[in-house]
């Protein structure tokens, strides 16, 4: 007579065979997915090794950079000598040759190292020593390209008063002032305020608004140093 199976029995030999079934699945499943994953673990690989050659590589171009800048910018306090031995002791024998070194500094950066953190740095220092040597169309080139590119760089006052400079020794006293306002009105806190003010109501004279010239330079008091109120009062004299 044959066995019987029990139901505990029969439900045990079902479950056992639930758990071989998907041990089977999942076994299958994993073969068929292997190359996938291989081939995600490659390109997880070949991601970070990417990143971290980035980011070393930009470490290195923006020490490169700086060292480029601190060079120009230790160019430009080297003496002008008359001396044909000057380039010798790391002085020059002009002051155009001076300007013209340290533009070939600052231009290595702006055609090398595009990216870098000093190129407004670099942009700047280029207009700011064409105007040194008097070459005012390079120098307002300069200094519109960095407007255009850096609005929100820190230097953005210095900029705009450089080129207040250039509209000014052009003769261009409307351009000037509107750059002095933008200065005066935006970036009241910038160090050379004082120095923006006087030039402002030099550009007023120029375009004979003796009454706007006259407020602004009536605004200086003594406790904004000797210097400043001194110059202050001695333009006020010259027109009164």
């Amino acid at each position: 007579m044959e066995k019987k199976i029990k139901h505990k029995e029969v439900k045990k030999i079902l479950k056992t065979n639930e758990f071989e079934e998907m041990i089977f699945r999942l076994r299958e499943s994993f073969n068929k997915q292997k190359d996938n994953f291989i081939i995600t673990g490659i390109i997880v690989i070949v991601l970070i090794a990417g990143i971290t050659f980035y980011l070393n590589n930009k470490k290195s171009i923006e020490e490169k950079a700086e060292k480029i800048i601190t060079r120009a910018n230790f160019l430009l306090t080297r003496p002008v000598v008359d001396s044909k031995e000057a380039n010798m002791y790391g002085m020059f024998k002009s002051k155009e040759e001076k300007y013209e070194k340290a533009i070939d500094a600052y231009q290595e950066i702006i055609q090398t190292y595009k990216g870098a953190k000093a190129l407004p740095n670099a942009y700047l220092g280029v207009a700011n020593a064409y105007f040194n040597i008097e070459k005012y169309k390079e120098a307002l080139e300069y200094y519109n390209t960095f407007i255009e590119k850096f609005p929100k760089n820190e230097l953005i006052s210095e900029a705009l008063f450089g080129r207040s400079f250039v509209f000014y020794e052009m003769g261009q006293f409307k351009e000037a002032l509107a750059d002095l306002k933008i200065i005066m009105e935006k970036y009241p806190q910038t160090l050379n305020i004082k120095d923006v003010k006087i030039k402002a109501a030099q550009c007023y004279l120029k375009l004979n608004d003796t009454a706007s010239a006259k407020t602004i330079l009536q605004s200086f008091q003594q406790t904004d140093g000797i210097y400043w109120y001194g110059i202050a009062k001695n333009i006020l004299e010259g027109i009164q």
